[in-house]
């Protein structure tokens, strides 16, 4: 097939070719002005002396898709025509070969089985008792109507119908097969193409490449409509009104039953309002526009998870698979930009497995890995899961949001810790979840027990984090030994994706006693802490005086940027002129054996 050639509906209705619109498309959504506008230029072409020119109704974008074409653009002009075949048929018998070839649709709309059986019962003169689509009976009518009108002022209607199959016109642009895995070249056309488009995401494309040739479309298409929803729980609850338990029940039993085999059970707990609404009938999923859903990520909502959802794709292709078949390594699986060509390269055999592990391990992210709640800009982590030791949940909460703002590489631990919950099952404890996290992160960063490697300019950052934690766990201990400590601005210390090393002693000494670097030098780790770029943006090269009443402020409004930074200036006992080579190299001697003591003690 050429992109330059002329299409009507009467070289359609002779050709082998059938369409089908993706479910990434947004369902027909043309009011009645639109289509009566579209019904008076046909008339107003059909009366005019230029009646045997073609009436061109546009261009239509099409990706040759496993024996059919996907319609990338134009859906909506592709769809009316279907609709106006379905009323001009009764007047023009020519136009059942548009609708139909050898017995099959022309027009088929992937995943969406209700339309597809509307259409089909259209045009069979059949009623469906149990279902229409509002627009499309809106248009039908529409249409039929407006023959009417002009049938009672003595138009020919047979010859109106034939006009139109035989004039009206459209050029179809054909786009190589390629473009269905590779999303960014379907984006940069869309751009060329319509400035106020929206390129399609990646897993827009394959929600519709997964269910092909599937049954019970349905309900996988509502399972990911509602997975994909990262930014809130699968299961919500009203805060204020003490309904946190009850959540937590339903997510425990919703887990079995997906342990159990029972995942529409599982999934029936699931249902939000929206979804309940379906159910009960008020409202079809067909009725639903399917805008495009683009991944979250927790800088963007009021609430985030720790994943987005090409990860979380990515992620369950991995569980469900258990990792066979694959020759490349983790970081290259979980690019987010290879999400489609993944996808085809193991997609797995059996697709409704794929779809249950969906709901059952976005259950578990959900119940048992730590969210970020924004409140007025500041992120808190929460852990829906919790169980009777309330120190045990929180140093878990507080190790996985350690992980969570420290990991660059989420599935090094996300992945094993999943595993791990789902071979337990719902009895797994806060101590056990915690022990087994800490292994994982033991393995995925082997101690370096070297302290010069622990320099500025040498250090991973992942050690402030690590560190942190640990002073964290062990406050009562370590902060112990210092006076006027507080106590409730450490226990309530939030972890945050800090990325700036900040000297307390800074690099620029004008405003300072200038250090003896045969004492110490203040690159070492005795001297750094983690903060924010935008805090120690405003500190740069400070005094350690101004440092420290900020420190002080951090503390009166219980925002510590890093606790290892309270320690140091606790101690130097709260004064600039405590905190010295001595005190420094001592701090970061003490430090070090922390990290390295909790190598010996995660399991304790």
């Amino acid at each position: 097939m050429k992109s330059d050639k002329r299409y009507t509906p009467e070289t359609i209705a002779t050709d082998t070719m059938s369409f089908s619109v993706p479910l990434y498309q947004r369902l027909f959504a043309w009011e009645d002005t639109q289509v009566k506008k579209l019904l008076e230029d046909l008339y107003e072409h059909y009366l005019s002396p230029l009646k045997d020119t073609p009436y061109y109704l546009g261009q239509m974008t099409i990706v040759p898709d496993s024996g059919h074409f996907s319609i990338v653009d134009g859906q909506q002009r592709f769809t009316v025509m279907t609709l106006l075949a379905i009323v001009l048929k009764e007047y023009a018998p020519c136009w059942e070969g548009f609708l139909k070839n050898n017995g099959i649709m022309r027009l088929s709309f992937a995943g969406r089985s209700e339309d597809q059986q509307y259409i089909l019962f259209k045009i069979e003169n059949r009623e469906h008792i149990n279902y229409y689509n509002t627009k499309m009976e809106q248009a039908i009518s529409c249409i039929q109507k407006f023959i009417d009108s002009i049938s009672a002022k003595g138009c020919n209607i047979e010859m109106f119908a034939k006009h139109i199959f035989c004039k009206m016109s459209f050029f179809l642009s054909e786009l190589p097969s390629s473009y269905l895995i590779n999303p960014p070249s379907l984006n940069k056309y869309f751009e060329a193409m319509n400035s106020t488009g929206k390129g399609l995401e990646s897993h827009e494309i394959l929600k519709v490449e997964l269910m092909r040739g599937c049954d019970n479309q349905e309900y996988m298409t509502r399972i990911w409509n509602v997975v994909s929803r990262m930014e809130q729980p699968l299961i919500g609850y009203n805060k204020e009104n003490e309904g946190i338990e009850r959540c937590r029940e339903r997510y425990v039993q919703a887990i079995r039953y997906c342990l159990e085999g029972n995942y529409e059970w599982a999934f029936n707990i699931c249902m939000n309002e929206r979804e309940s609404q379906l159910d009960s009938g008020r409202q079809v999923i067909a009725e639903i526009e399917a805008k495009p859903l683009a991944p979250q990520t927790f800088h963007d909502n009021n609430e985030s998870s720790v994943i987005s959802f090409p990860e979380f794709l990515l992620l369950v292709l991995d569980l469900t698979n258990e990792g066979r078949l694959r020759s490349i390594s983790d970081y290259d699986f979980y690019k987010k930009e290879k999400l489609l060509s993944r996808f085809h390269d193991y997609k797995p055999t059996d697709i409704h497995r794929f779809y249950n592990n969906l709901l059952l391990y976005r259950l578990l992210l959900d119940y048992y890995v730590d969210r970020v709640e924004y409140i007025q800009g500041a992120g808190h982590h929460y852990l829906l899961f919790k169980d009777d030791e309330s120190e045990g949940h929180r140093c878990l909460r507080q190790y996985e949001a350690m992980l969570h703002v420290s990991s660059t590489n989420f599935y090094d631990w996300l992945k094993p810790l999943l595993i791990y919950i789902k071979e337990n099952g719902t009895q797994v404890s806060s101590p056990q979840m915690l022990s087994e996290l800490k292994r994982i992160d033991n393995m995925n960063h082997p101690f370096i027990d070297d302290i010069n490697m622990f320099r500025y300019g040498t250090i991973d950052r992942y050690w402030f984090w690590r560190l942190d934690y640990y002073l964290w766990e062990k406050r009562s201990a370590i902060f112990n030994d210092f006076v006027d400590v507080d106590s409730k601005a450490i226990l309530n210390y939030e972890f945050r994706a800090n990325r700036s090393i900040e000297h307390l002693h800074p690099q620029n000494e004008e405003y300072n006693v200038r250090w003896n670097k045969e004492i110490y030098d203040l690159n070492d780790f005795g001297n750094l802490a983690m903060i924010s770029q935008s805090f120690n943006s405003t500190q740069s090269n400070d005094s350690v005086k101004i440092k420290f009443a900020r420190i002080d402020d951090q503390v009166i409004n219980g925002n510590l940027q890093s606790l290892k930074l309270y320690h140091m200036y606790l101690s130097a006992n709260k004064s600039p002129e405590g905190w010295d080579e001595q005190n420094a190299k001592s701090n970061g001697e003490k430090m070090f054996n922390i990290l390295k003591e909790s190598y010996n003690s995660f399991d304790n």
